[in-house]
């Protein structure tokens, strides 16, 4: 979660109300580690949905690939590599 704030490109005051949201929220947990300082760490409610998500996400994933033959896996990964080349000279 750390390295996902520091990767928004908030303000500090956008990204501090963002935690604040999520801690009220009760998504997110705060620990401080020293002053200044938090460890912040999904709720295990949240963690539980996170995998049951992750759990969904594969499954949907095995049946619309199910039909594909090996060959259109390969083509399929081939363009998507494509489109991410390009998308990342867009950033």
């Amino acid at each position: 979660m750390k390295k996902i704030v520091q990767n928004i490109e908030f303000k500090l005051f956008y990204k501090i109300m963002l935690l604040d949201r999520l801690i009220n929220d009760g998504i997110i947990l705060q620990e401080n580690k020293e002053e200044g300082d938090a460890i912040i760490r999904l709720t295990p409610k949240e963690e539980r949905s996170k995998a049951e998500l992750q759990a969904q996400r594969e499954e949907i994933s095995k049946l619309m690939f199910a039909n594909l033959t090996e060959e259109d896996k390969k083509i399929f990964l081939k363009s998507l590599t494509a489109v991410y080349k390009i998308i990342r000279k867009i950033k």
